[in-house]
């Protein structure tokens, strides 16, 4: 790991839990601090109007929370605003119904499942690495896979389709 990674790990864990104002502040700071400007729209991977080209019958938004903020560590009725105001948004930004959450660092409980479940989605996922039961899957708690730069032999391993 470079001291940059290192540099970048630290604050990470030290922000992670932080109110989404407090971290806004400190990130503020640190872009002061190091001369650093807000990213340019033009510079995004997508836009507004990529979004609504990409999405379609086939490919769907789903929600995330609005501010990235592990949900446990929020105060119930922020949590359901998280949960609730991210939905809006995508719908806004995608023009069609958001059905799906994914927890921001794949963090919740059985009360945050709960609320997820009680705001209308379809189904939630977490960071949990698994293949799906669909016998016994709660679709309020999927695990997902992290696709990485792999050969189509390891994705086939890794999604239970072959074995090693």
């Amino acid at each position: 790991m470079t001291a940059r990674e290192a540099i970048y790990q630290t604050l990470w864990r030290a922000l992670l839990d932080c109110a989404p104002e407090h971290r806004e502040r400190v990130m503020a700071q640190l872009r002061r601090l190091f001369g650093a400007s807000p990213s340019n729209p033009e510079d995004l991977p997508m836009c507004a109007a990529d979004v609504r080209m990409l999405v379609s019958d086939r490919i769907s938004v789903g929600a995330h929370g609005c501010t990235h903020q592990r949900l446990t560590s929020l105060p119930a009725a922020a949590r359901a605003e998280e949960i609730q105001r991210s939905r809006a948004e995508a719908e806004a930004l995608s023009a069609f119904p958001v059905t799906g959450f994914a927890y921001p660092h794949g963090d919740r409980d059985v009360e945050t499942i709960d609320m997820v479940r009680r705001a209308g989605y379809r189904w939630a996922c977490s960071t949990r690495e698994a293949t799906i039961d669909p016998l016994r899957a709660d679709l309020h708690d999927l695990s997902r896979i992290a696709v990485g730069d792999w050969p189509a032999n390891l994705l086939f391993v890794k999604l239970g389709a072959i074995s090693t």
